[in-house]
């Protein structure tokens, strides 16, 4: 498995390989490039004696092999295109605790999710047990593109062992309804036909969808969040899916978009 850290020199680095830790149980051999995008203004031989000493730092505490790589330009660019130039099959990254949903959609992190062709598990805290993959929390609504979640799930569940739950979200109009519940059969038999454990569970009205969704994970104890990233940075602000990125609870969340669907 090759899985590229971005390091921005700062803690979340550390949580994204505590990340990196829960997945050597599950992959044989893990590779980690530990990625470090150089701005015109910076100092690359700093950066790069920086970048060494924190690759010596983690592989003496790690059985994954790390390759630090240091490269110039803009990270919204780089660090998705530096993974798909080396054909990664995760990228793992840490992000830093904003006070609100405006403060993260305008910083560089979820512009460097946005437009990758390689999954992100994006990170904010420590996992909180030895899988945190073990419990899958995706939300599912009306749009076709949301099927594209399914086949993720299933590969999670199959590698993880993973319970998937599946909050439906809720609507008043008759056609978004019928389109919400296709979905869901659709899921269904997806699931079923490869053995997935799933529950599935309708999301209660109310005037937030995204605070159903922090409440059931709270309550099951889920460990990470499967979403769907579909649209350019100014009209996600509002879908839900992609407002979880900096949840409360600080979970894990698998970004993945229609383009990374076989």
């Amino acid at each position: 498995m090759l899985i590229v850290v971005p390091c921005d020199f700062t803690p979340v680095v550390d949580t994204a390989f505590q990340y990196v830790a829960c997945l050597e149980k599950f992959h044989p051999v893990i590779d980690v490039h530990l990625l470090h995008v150089v701005e015109k203004a910076q100092n690359a031989s700093d950066a790069e004696a920086e970048l060494n000493r924190i690759a010596e730092r983690h592989s003496a505490n790690s059985h994954v092999n790390i390759k630090p790589v240091l490269c110039e330009g803009a990270i919204s660019e780089e660090i998705p295109g530096y993974a798909e130039e080396v054909h990664a099959d995760l990228i793992i990254m840490g992000i830093h605790k904003t006070r609100g949903v405006a403060k993260l959609f305008a910083s560089k992190a979820v512009r460097v999710v946005i437009d990758s062709n390689i999954p992100f598990l994006v990170v904010q805290n420590p996992p909180q047990d030895a899988n945190p993959f073990d419990r899958i929390l995706m939300p599912l609504g009306a749009l076709g593109v949301e099927k594209g979640k399914f086949e993720w799930a299933v590969r999670n569940a199959k590698l993880y062992g993973s319970h998937v739950f599946v909050l439906t979200e809720p609507y008043n109009d008759a056609q978004l309804i019928s389109r919400r519940d296709g979905n869901i059969m659709t899921m269904c038999k997806v699931f079923d036909a490869n053995d997935i454990k799933y529950t599935v569970i309708p999301s209660e009205k109310s005037d937030s969808f995204k605070n159903n969704l922090i409440e059931f994970a709270k309550e099951k104890e889920i460990g990470m969040f499967l979403i769907m990233i579909t649209q350019g940075l100014k009209p996600m602000m509002n879908s839900t899916d992609q407002q979880l990125m900096s949840n409360p609870l600080g979970l894990p969340v698998l970004c993945i978009n229609p383009s990374m669907i076989s």
